[in-house]
């Protein structure tokens, strides 16, 4: 393998075996086993550790940071089993207004009404109105290849939460459907859980907002009490500082703005993380450290090739922060006496 040239953080959901995964959540355990063994032989490093090499300026090569957004069920009972025993630190953003909540998230119900096995379509259109706002999808909807789920969820997903709400709640009578309690293994973790998760001490939780709204649609007043009131409920929950954050969606303008960074910022997170594919280096923004979504359907040698693309410096561009940092040791050395400092 050519050595690693850069550091990376990584960006998982779920740990579990789905029939439907339009949004492409799920890693199987088995893939995920072969992840964490392809991760564990390069420097696996806890998010927290490598965004503390980023502030001080010096960001070695091959470090492999693991995380999880949503905080599903599945985190504890597939993955960290697997993770502690290859010794790979990880974190898990929590979504802490669904933590213990017997509802599923709403794009897992919505995936569900909307799925081609769940059921028969009724034979009209599906048409939604939110906000003062309508939209129509015709008869025979369907998630394959994120189909109309994906276009509704999208539709939905920048508005307040109680405006999310209004439209699953027509959505669910189009379908003649009641209020969905999620199954078992499709849940997010309780407040008990979450403490069991973290109590080894390989992995540590995160702040993802209470309710996971689309940031850069809300203004700064609510964007602060989803993001602070996170991290508020997680301390309490489990006695000790959060100090790490994921932005809900991730992509920086398309889904957070300058806005949403001066807030966690000013809440005093170590560090905050996107969506945004990219390595990390020196000079990369704390409170805005790039990840890589993981594709969920890669074998052990499809990641480990996956892996390395993302490790290796880009063409013609070596890291001049370490080369010159090295020269300059060099120099210090043949230009200082033996033996004085």
């Amino acid at each position: 393998m050519t050595p690693a040239a850069a550091s990376v953080i990584l960006c998982y959901h779920r740990v579990a075996r789905l029939v439907s995964d339009p949004f492409h959540l799920a890693v199987p355990p088995e893939l995920f086993a072969e992840h964490v063994a392809v991760i564990a032989r390069h420097r696996p490093v806890a998010l927290t550790a490598l965004a503390a090499e980023v502030a001080g300026g010096d960001v070695p090569p091959g470090g492999v940071a693991v995380t999880f957004d949503d905080g599903y069920v599945d985190n504890l009972r597939a993955a960290k089993p697997l993770l502690e025993a290859a010794g790979v630190p990880a974190t898990v953003f929590v979504t802490t207004g669904a933590t213990g909540d017997p509802a599923p998230y709403w794009w897992d119900e919505l995936e569900a009404l909307l799925a081609p096995g769940g059921g028969p379509q009724p034979p009209r259109a599906l048409e939604l109105t939110v906000d003062g706002e309508t939209r129509a999808w015709p008869p025979g909807a369907t998630v394959s290849d994120r189909g109309t789920a994906f276009e509704v969820w999208a539709w939905l997903r920048t508005r307040a939460p109680q405006s999310i709400a209004a439209g699953m709640s027509q959505v669910r009578a189009w379908a003649g459907a009641e209020p969905a309690l999620v199954a078992d293994a499709l849940r997010t973790m309780t407040v008990e859980e979450l403490r069991e998760l973290v109590e080894s001490g390989t992995i540590a939780c995160g702040a993802h907002t209470r309710t996971h709204p689309l940031l850069g649609a809300h203004p700064a007043a609510v964007q602060r009490e989803e993001v602070g009131g996170s991290r508020d409920d997680l301390e309490t929950w489990l006695g000790t500082p959060v100090a790490t954050f994921a932005y809900p969606f991730g992509r920086r303008v398309i889904e957070y703005r300058g806005s949403s960074v001066r807030v966690v910022r000013s809440l005093g997170f170590a560090c905050a993380v996107t969506t945004d594919p990219g390595p990390v280096t020196a000079r990369s923004p704390l409170h805005e450290l790039p990840r890589h979504v993981v594709p969920v359907d890669l074998d052990g040698p499809a990641f480990e090739r996956w892996l390395a693309e993302r490790l290796a410096p880009p063409p013609g561009s070596p890291p001049l922060r370490r080369l010159a940092k090295r020269v300059r040791r060099d120099l210090r050395e043949r230009l200082t006496p033996a033996g004085r400092l």
